[in-house]
């Protein structure tokens, strides 16, 4: 699902796309044809999209870092909910830490 986002909507990076669909169905990789087991995806894709666009909208920053093995493996201005080990930041220039 996550690359049918990426491909069909301009500026959506795939770790934005991966969050979207996580906070929607509770993880990161769905295929496409199993979305109809899940009950209103499309509504939860769409409100999960809503709430980190707002964060934009609002200028209302959580800068999170995503860490593998200690290394920052991922940065973005919202919460990273699809890795397991995450960690706020002041800002984003301080992820490569």
């Amino acid at each position: 699902v996550w690359r049918v986002l990426v491909a069909g909507i301009r500026a959506v990076s795939p770790l934005l796309a991966r969050e979207i669909v996580h906070r929607a169905t509770g993880q990161a990789e769905v295929k496409v044809r199993d979305l109809e087991a899940l009950e209103a995806p499309y509504t939860a894709l769409l409100a999960a999209f809503h709430a980190l666009l707002i964060h934009v909208w609002e200028e209302a920053w959580s800068p999170h870092v995503a860490l593998e093995e200690g290394e920052v493996v991922a940065y973005a201005p919202y919460a990273l909910t699809h890795y397991t080990a995450v960690e706020a930041v002041a800002a984003i220039g301080s992820a490569h830490h």
